[in-house]
């Protein structure tokens, strides 16, 4: 049996932006699962939101850049990302 780390509470951020997304995009009939406030009930709506700043993103101000701990496939893989995207504007 082999051993799994025990998982993060911020992991159920993930599942619920997948949740979200493929009941918008791959369920033409109606929400097959929604995401409310355990609370309320209130509908939610997973965001990206600012760390110091508080402000909540679109996809449209977002993008990914090589973390502090990237090596140098990753640090290529993000040129030519970069590059293709310079061209394309």
């Amino acid at each position: 049996m082999s051993h799994r780390p025990k998982p993060r509470p911020d992991f159920a951020l993930v599942i619920a932006a997948l949740a979200t997304w493929g009941t918008r995009w791959l369920s033409p009939k109606g929400a097959t699962v929604s995401l409310v406030d355990k609370r309320s009930g209130e509908p939610l709506e997973p965001v990206v939101v600012g760390r110091e700043s508080g402000r909540v993103f679109s996809r449209d101000d977002i993008k990914f850049i090589p973390g502090p701990k990237a090596g140098p496939e990753i640090l290529k893989r993000a040129a030519r990302l970069r590059a293709r995207m310079e061209q394309a504007s």
